[in-house]
Protein backbone atom coordinates (compact mmCIF):
# COMPACT_ATOMS: atom_id res chain seq x y z
CA UNK A 1 0.00 0.00 0.00
CA UNK A 2 1.48 3.33 -1.08
CA UNK A 3 1.76 6.19 1.41
CA UNK A 4 -0.10 9.35 0.39
CA UNK A 5 0.70 12.87 1.56
CA UNK A 6 -0.43 16.46 0.99
CA UNK A 7 1.66 19.06 -0.78
CA UNK A 8 3.63 21.50 1.37
CA UNK A 9 3.47 25.24 0.86
CA UNK A 10 7.07 25.41 -0.40
CA UNK A 11 6.34 22.72 -3.00
CA UNK A 12 3.64 24.87 -4.61
CA UNK A 13 4.97 28.44 -4.41
CA UNK A 14 8.39 30.07 -4.49
CA UNK A 15 11.83 29.27 -5.84
CA UNK A 16 11.80 25.73 -4.41
CA UNK A 17 8.39 24.79 -5.86
CA UNK A 18 8.15 21.50 -7.73
CA UNK A 19 8.98 21.92 -11.44
CA UNK A 20 5.44 20.78 -12.29
CA UNK A 21 3.91 23.88 -10.69
CA UNK A 22 6.44 26.14 -12.38
CA UNK A 23 5.20 24.75 -15.70
CA UNK A 24 1.44 24.33 -15.21
CA UNK A 25 0.84 26.99 -12.56
CA UNK A 26 -0.68 26.63 -9.10
CA UNK A 27 -4.37 26.22 -10.03
CA UNK A 28 -5.89 23.09 -8.52
CA UNK A 29 -8.54 21.46 -10.71
CA UNK A 30 -11.09 19.06 -9.29
CA UNK A 31 -13.72 16.44 -10.08
CA UNK A 32 -17.50 16.08 -9.67
CA UNK A 33 -17.19 14.08 -6.44
CA UNK A 34 -15.48 16.94 -4.56
CA UNK A 35 -18.50 19.17 -5.16
CA UNK A 36 -20.96 16.44 -4.11
CA UNK A 37 -18.98 15.94 -0.89
CA UNK A 38 -19.40 19.64 -0.08
CA UNK A 39 -16.02 20.88 -1.22
CA UNK A 40 -15.73 24.57 -2.10
CA UNK A 41 -15.82 24.65 -5.88
CA UNK A 42 -16.20 27.57 -8.25
CA UNK A 43 -16.23 27.92 -12.01
CA UNK A 44 -13.85 30.19 -13.90
CA UNK A 45 -16.13 32.58 -15.83
CA UNK A 46 -13.73 32.44 -18.77
CA UNK A 47 -14.25 28.69 -19.17
CA UNK A 48 -17.25 26.83 -17.78
CA UNK A 49 -15.27 23.58 -17.99
CA UNK A 50 -12.56 24.76 -15.58
CA UNK A 51 -13.49 23.57 -12.09
CA UNK A 52 -11.51 25.27 -9.34
CA UNK A 53 -11.55 24.16 -5.68
CA UNK A 54 -10.09 25.38 -2.42
CA UNK A 55 -7.57 22.75 -1.29
CA UNK A 56 -5.59 21.83 1.83
CA UNK A 57 -1.80 21.76 2.09
CA UNK A 58 0.21 20.12 4.90
CA UNK A 59 1.69 23.46 5.99
CA UNK A 60 0.58 25.80 8.81
CA UNK A 61 0.20 29.51 8.29
CA UNK A 62 1.94 31.93 10.72
CA UNK A 63 -1.16 32.19 12.91
CA UNK A 64 -1.91 28.52 13.62
CA UNK A 65 -4.31 27.98 10.73
CA UNK A 66 -3.79 25.66 7.76
CA UNK A 67 -2.30 26.98 4.56
CA UNK A 68 -4.64 26.37 1.59
CA UNK A 69 -4.75 27.01 -2.14
CA UNK A 70 -7.65 29.20 -3.27
CA UNK A 71 -9.64 29.04 -6.52
CA UNK A 72 -6.95 30.76 -8.52
CA UNK A 73 -3.85 29.17 -7.06
CA UNK A 74 -3.14 31.84 -4.46
CA UNK A 75 -2.30 31.42 -0.76
CA UNK A 76 -5.14 31.52 1.75
CA UNK A 77 -5.79 29.85 5.12
CA UNK A 78 -8.52 27.78 6.73
CA UNK A 79 -9.45 26.78 10.26
CA UNK A 80 -8.29 23.18 10.92
CA UNK A 81 -11.86 22.15 11.88
CA UNK A 82 -13.30 23.13 8.48
CA UNK A 83 -14.65 20.43 6.17
CA UNK A 84 -14.88 22.25 2.85
CA UNK A 85 -11.33 22.28 1.41
CA UNK A 86 -10.50 19.54 -1.08
CA UNK A 87 -7.73 16.95 -0.98
CA UNK A 88 -5.03 16.66 -3.63
CA UNK A 89 -2.73 13.73 -2.80
CA UNK A 90 0.96 13.52 -3.59
CA UNK A 91 3.34 10.54 -3.50
CA UNK A 92 6.98 10.91 -2.44
CA UNK A 93 9.83 9.73 -4.70
CA UNK A 94 10.57 6.84 -2.29
CA UNK A 95 6.97 5.60 -2.51
CA UNK A 96 6.68 6.37 -6.23
CA UNK A 97 9.64 4.07 -6.94
CA UNK A 98 7.34 1.11 -6.15
CA UNK A 99 4.57 2.22 -8.50
CA UNK A 100 4.08 1.29 -12.15
CA UNK A 101 2.23 4.04 -14.04
CA UNK A 102 0.08 3.12 -17.02
CA UNK A 103 -1.03 5.10 -20.09
CA UNK A 104 2.06 7.32 -20.03
CA UNK A 105 1.74 10.51 -22.07
CA UNK A 106 3.48 13.85 -22.47
CA UNK A 107 1.12 16.81 -22.08
CA UNK A 108 1.25 20.27 -23.64
CA UNK A 109 3.57 21.44 -20.83
CA UNK A 110 6.04 18.63 -21.66
CA UNK A 111 5.25 16.86 -18.39
CA UNK A 112 4.92 13.09 -18.32
CA UNK A 113 1.57 11.94 -16.96
CA UNK A 114 0.37 8.47 -16.09
CA UNK A 115 -2.39 6.62 -14.31
CA UNK A 116 -2.30 4.80 -10.99
CA UNK A 117 -5.20 3.71 -8.82
CA UNK A 118 -8.83 4.71 -9.19
CA UNK A 119 -11.48 6.67 -7.28
CA UNK A 120 -15.06 7.90 -7.79
CA UNK A 121 -14.82 10.92 -10.08
CA UNK A 122 -17.51 11.72 -12.65
CA UNK A 123 -21.30 11.94 -12.27
CA UNK A 124 -23.06 9.59 -14.68
CA UNK A 125 -25.38 11.10 -17.28
CA UNK A 126 -29.09 11.29 -16.49
CA UNK A 127 -30.05 8.20 -18.49
CA UNK A 128 -27.37 6.01 -16.90
CA UNK A 129 -28.15 7.35 -13.42
CA UNK A 130 -31.85 6.54 -13.82
CA UNK A 131 -31.02 3.03 -15.01
CA UNK A 132 -28.60 2.39 -12.14
CA UNK A 133 -31.06 3.76 -9.59
CA UNK A 134 -33.79 1.41 -10.81
CA UNK A 135 -31.49 -1.62 -10.73
CA UNK A 136 -30.28 -0.70 -7.25
CA UNK A 137 -33.79 -0.23 -5.84
CA UNK A 138 -34.77 -3.63 -7.25
CA UNK A 139 -31.60 -5.23 -5.83
CA UNK A 140 -30.41 -6.21 -9.29
CA UNK A 141 -27.12 -4.33 -9.22
CA UNK A 142 -23.96 -6.25 -8.34
CA UNK A 143 -21.47 -5.03 -5.75
CA UNK A 144 -17.72 -5.49 -6.01
CA UNK A 145 -17.25 -5.80 -2.24
CA UNK A 146 -15.22 -2.58 -2.12
CA UNK A 147 -16.36 0.29 0.11
CA UNK A 148 -15.45 3.98 0.09
CA UNK A 149 -15.78 6.01 3.29
CA UNK A 150 -16.87 9.65 3.54
CA UNK A 151 -17.96 11.91 6.39
CA UNK A 152 -21.69 12.76 6.51
CA UNK A 153 -21.57 15.35 9.32
CA UNK A 154 -23.23 18.66 8.43
CA UNK A 155 -20.68 20.71 6.52
CA UNK A 156 -21.19 23.84 8.60
CA UNK A 157 -20.78 22.23 12.01
CA UNK A 158 -17.08 22.50 12.72
CA UNK A 159 -17.45 21.26 16.30
CA UNK A 160 -19.03 17.88 15.54
CA UNK A 161 -16.95 14.71 15.40
CA UNK A 162 -16.48 12.84 12.15
CA UNK A 163 -19.43 10.59 11.25
CA UNK A 164 -17.99 8.25 8.58
CA UNK A 165 -20.29 6.24 6.35
CA UNK A 166 -19.40 3.47 3.92
CA UNK A 167 -20.55 3.48 0.28
CA UNK A 168 -20.66 0.30 -1.79
CA UNK A 169 -18.96 0.09 -5.15
CA UNK A 170 -21.27 -1.34 -7.82
CA UNK A 171 -20.42 -2.71 -11.25
CA UNK A 172 -22.52 -2.45 -14.41
CA UNK A 173 -21.46 -3.13 -18.00
CA UNK A 174 -17.83 -3.28 -16.93
CA UNK A 175 -17.88 0.14 -15.23
CA UNK A 176 -17.86 0.81 -11.50
CA UNK A 177 -19.98 3.34 -9.61
CA UNK A 178 -20.94 4.52 -6.15
CA UNK A 179 -24.27 5.97 -5.08
CA UNK A 180 -23.87 9.01 -2.82
CA UNK A 181 -26.15 11.87 -1.78
CA UNK A 182 -25.32 15.55 -2.11
CA UNK A 183 -23.81 16.87 1.12
CA UNK A 184 -26.17 18.72 3.45
CA UNK A 185 -25.35 22.33 4.33
CA UNK A 186 -27.13 25.06 6.25
CA UNK A 187 -25.69 27.77 4.04
CA UNK A 188 -27.98 28.85 1.24
CA UNK A 189 -26.86 29.19 -2.35
CA UNK A 190 -23.41 27.77 -1.65
CA UNK A 191 -21.75 27.15 -5.03
CA UNK A 192 -21.49 23.37 -5.09
CA UNK A 193 -21.18 23.06 -8.85
CA UNK A 194 -19.96 20.56 -11.37
CA UNK A 195 -19.90 20.17 -15.11
CA UNK A 196 -20.88 16.69 -16.34
CA UNK A 197 -18.35 15.33 -18.81
CA UNK A 198 -21.12 14.25 -21.18
CA UNK A 199 -22.65 17.76 -21.20
CA UNK A 200 -19.78 20.21 -20.89
CA UNK A 201 -21.91 23.20 -21.83
CA UNK A 202 -24.38 22.62 -19.00
CA UNK A 203 -23.52 23.73 -15.48
CA UNK A 204 -25.25 21.79 -12.71
CA UNK A 205 -25.61 22.53 -9.01
CA UNK A 206 -25.37 19.87 -6.34
CA UNK A 207 -28.70 19.27 -4.62
CA UNK A 208 -28.47 18.30 -0.92
CA UNK A 209 -29.72 14.75 -0.24
CA UNK A 210 -30.18 14.00 -3.96
CA UNK A 211 -28.62 10.63 -4.87
CA UNK A 212 -25.83 10.82 -7.44
CA UNK A 213 -24.22 7.95 -9.30
CA UNK A 214 -20.48 8.65 -9.58
CA UNK A 215 -18.29 6.62 -11.91
CA UNK A 216 -15.02 5.21 -10.57
CA UNK A 217 -12.17 6.19 -12.88
CA UNK A 218 -8.34 5.98 -12.99
CA UNK A 219 -6.38 8.70 -11.19
CA UNK A 220 -4.06 10.75 -13.38
CA UNK A 221 -0.70 11.81 -11.93
CA UNK A 222 2.00 14.27 -12.96
CA UNK A 223 5.46 12.68 -12.89
CA UNK A 224 7.48 15.57 -11.47
CA UNK A 225 11.16 15.90 -12.37
CA UNK A 226 11.98 15.53 -8.66
CA UNK A 227 10.42 12.06 -8.60
CA UNK A 228 7.20 13.10 -6.85
CA UNK A 229 3.86 12.00 -8.23
CA UNK A 230 1.27 14.79 -7.97
CA UNK A 231 -2.38 14.02 -8.67
CA UNK A 232 -3.61 16.08 -11.60
CA UNK A 233 -6.68 17.17 -9.63
CA UNK A 234 -8.25 17.13 -6.18
CA UNK A 235 -10.05 13.83 -5.67
CA UNK A 236 -11.86 14.01 -2.32
CA UNK A 237 -13.23 16.44 0.29
CA UNK A 238 -15.45 16.73 3.34
CA UNK A 239 -13.11 15.68 6.17
CA UNK A 240 -11.75 17.98 8.85
CA UNK A 241 -8.03 18.62 8.77
CA UNK A 242 -7.88 18.47 12.57
CA UNK A 243 -10.17 18.74 15.58
CA UNK A 244 -7.71 21.11 17.25
CA UNK A 245 -8.24 24.85 16.92
CA UNK A 246 -4.60 25.50 16.04
CA UNK A 247 -2.19 23.68 13.73
CA UNK A 248 1.53 23.73 14.49
CA UNK A 249 2.70 21.75 11.47
CA UNK A 250 2.73 18.31 13.14
CA UNK A 251 0.81 16.46 10.44
CA UNK A 252 1.00 13.11 12.25
CA UNK A 253 -1.42 14.41 14.91
CA UNK A 254 -4.13 15.54 12.49
CA UNK A 255 -7.33 13.84 11.34
CA UNK A 256 -6.11 14.17 7.78
CA UNK A 257 -3.19 11.81 8.41
CA UNK A 258 -5.31 8.68 9.10
CA UNK A 259 -7.72 9.66 6.33
CA UNK A 260 -4.89 9.61 3.80
CA UNK A 261 -4.02 6.12 5.00
CA UNK A 262 -7.61 5.06 4.39
CA UNK A 263 -7.60 6.83 1.02
CA UNK A 264 -4.47 4.91 0.04
CA UNK A 265 -6.38 1.66 0.52
CA UNK A 266 -9.39 2.94 -1.39
CA UNK A 267 -7.52 3.95 -4.53
CA UNK A 268 -6.15 0.42 -4.96
CA UNK A 269 -7.73 -1.16 -8.03
CA UNK A 270 -9.94 -4.19 -7.42
CA UNK A 271 -10.21 -6.41 -10.47
CA UNK A 272 -13.79 -7.57 -10.95
CA UNK A 273 -15.68 -9.78 -13.33
CA UNK A 274 -19.25 -8.59 -13.41
CA UNK A 275 -20.59 -12.06 -14.21
CA UNK A 276 -18.92 -13.51 -11.12
CA UNK A 277 -20.02 -10.82 -8.64
CA UNK A 278 -22.35 -11.82 -5.85
CA UNK A 279 -24.65 -9.50 -3.96
CA UNK A 280 -22.95 -8.49 -0.71
CA UNK A 281 -25.44 -8.45 2.21
CA UNK A 282 -25.65 -5.00 3.87
CA UNK A 283 -25.10 -6.72 7.23
CA UNK A 284 -21.54 -7.41 6.17
CA UNK A 285 -20.76 -3.70 6.11
CA UNK A 286 -20.20 -1.75 9.33
CA UNK A 287 -22.66 1.09 9.82
CA UNK A 288 -19.85 3.53 10.61
CA UNK A 289 -16.59 2.22 9.14
CA UNK A 290 -13.57 3.79 10.82
CA UNK A 291 -11.19 5.97 8.86
CA UNK A 292 -8.41 4.94 11.21
CA UNK A 293 -7.62 1.56 12.73
CA UNK A 294 -6.14 3.30 15.75
CA UNK A 295 -8.08 3.82 18.95
CA UNK A 296 -9.67 7.17 19.72
CA UNK A 297 -6.96 9.47 21.05
CA UNK A 298 -9.37 11.80 22.84
CA UNK A 299 -9.69 14.33 20.04
CA UNK A 300 -12.88 12.83 18.66
CA UNK A 301 -13.83 10.00 16.34
CA UNK A 302 -12.07 9.76 13.01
Amino acid sequence: MVKLALLREDQIWGDNALPTFKKVGTLHKTNNLVAILGGIVTIDISSVDLRLPVAWTASPDPFGKVRCVNYYGKKIWSFPQARRPAIRPVISPEEAANIILTDLEEDEHHIITGKYGEFPRTVADEQTSSLLEGLCQNKKLSQTGKIYVFDVTNMDDEHMDCNPRGYHEYVYNGKKYIRISGRQSNRKNWPFAFVPVEERSQLEWVEPKKPYWVRVEPIKWYLDESGYLVSAECISAGFQFSKRKAYNGNFENTFMNPYLKRLSEEIEVVKVNEQEQQMVPPSKVAKHPSVSKKKNDGRGRV
